[in-house]
């Protein structure tokens, strides 16, 4: 028996404020945040206007399941996570369709930690027989047959002009005991992360630090699919040296930046699985064109285990 789900993966809206900003909000790593919004980011980088066509195409869709790999925001300000809570619902009639984790953005200054979060906390908890409390943990893990979906935060706090992503042990060991758990099973394993797992799709300066760790925990037991935003374009790699897992990176959601690689989008993953053939990942990639003011299918690729 063959079983289909469809997946669609945003990233990195950077929904940013539009309220007065009190000076003492500023005083912090969130003044470069600030100062490259209005010098560049609203302007020629970020559309609200485009964001809510995507989240209206979205709501239409009826994919099986929603992922946010981080960024909701852009400045980590009180009014951004309840304008994102806004946002996040608006993508699905109920929030167990939509698996939400954090980017650097979302906990820009060092005094956040994760009940900063809280607004999204429905979209980033674990299901209810993996934790009964509804708290915001890492890993999450979801459960949506034929898929697991399983959530890290990699979102910490850089100096200015780093942006950098770290996992920590806690996590680490957290995800090599859910794949234990799940090692034995038929699900379809998806790892969602902000931060590409592996150098040299990144900068130096925006690296995951950990990412060998990761490596470490991934070659002893696989996933079958990694997600992740940070860099506002379409990717698609192998992991070295640790099983050839698949690792596809998503355009930034409300992008307007005149470059074909760099304007909004998102991917829709269509998955077969089967008893007699594996799995077979159909990767569609929706853009934003500038002149139809509409999305379209780019292009699409086939990835096969």
């Amino acid at each position: 028996m063959t079983q289909v789900f469809s997946l669609a993966h945003l990233t990195d809206a950077h929904i940013c404020s539009q309220q007065v900003i009190k000076l003492r909000e500023l005083l912090s790593k969130r003044m470069y945040a600030f100062l490259s919004w209005h010098l560049g980011r609203r302007s020629h980088k970020h559309s609200s206007q485009v964001l809510d066509l995507l989240t209206r195409e979205i709501r239409c869709l009826q994919a099986d399941h929603t992922a946010i790999t981080g960024d909701l925001i852009h400045m980590s300000l009180p009014s951004e996570y309840h304008q994102a809570k806004q946002w996040l619902a608006g993508l699905a009639t109920d929030s167990s369709q939509v698996t939400a984790v954090p980017g650097n953005h979302d906990l820009y200054v060092s005094n956040l930690g994760k009940r900063a979060l809280s607004p999204w906390a429905e979209y980033m908890v674990s299901d209810k027989d993996v934790d009964p409390f509804g708290k915001i943990r890492f890993p999450l893990l979801r459960l949506r047959p034929p898929v697991a979906l399983i959530g890290l935060n990699t979102a910490c706090f850089s100096p200015p002009c780093f942006a950098y992503g770290l996992l920590g042990g806690h996590q680490l060991q957290g995800l090599h005991e859910i794949l234990a758990r799940l090692k034995d099973s038929d699900l379809f394993k998806i790892l969602l992360l902000h931060h590409p797992p592996y150098s040299g799709i990144t900068s130096f300066r925006k690296r995951l630090l950990d990412q060998k760790g990761l490596g470490l925990v991934l070659a002893d037991k696989p996933v079958d699919l990694i997600i992740h935003g940070h860099d506002h374009v379409f990717s698609v790699s192998r992991l070295p040296k640790v099983n050839r897992i698949p690792v596809v990176g998503a355009p930034a959601a409300s992008s307007i930046k005149d470059h074909p690689s760099r304007v909004a989008g998102y991917n829709l993953f269509r998955l077969r699985v089967g008893k007699n053939f594996g799995w077979c990942l159909d990767v569609q990639v929706r853009r934003y064109s500038l002149r139809d003011k509409a999305f379209f299918t780019d292009h699409h690729i086939q990835l096969l285990p």
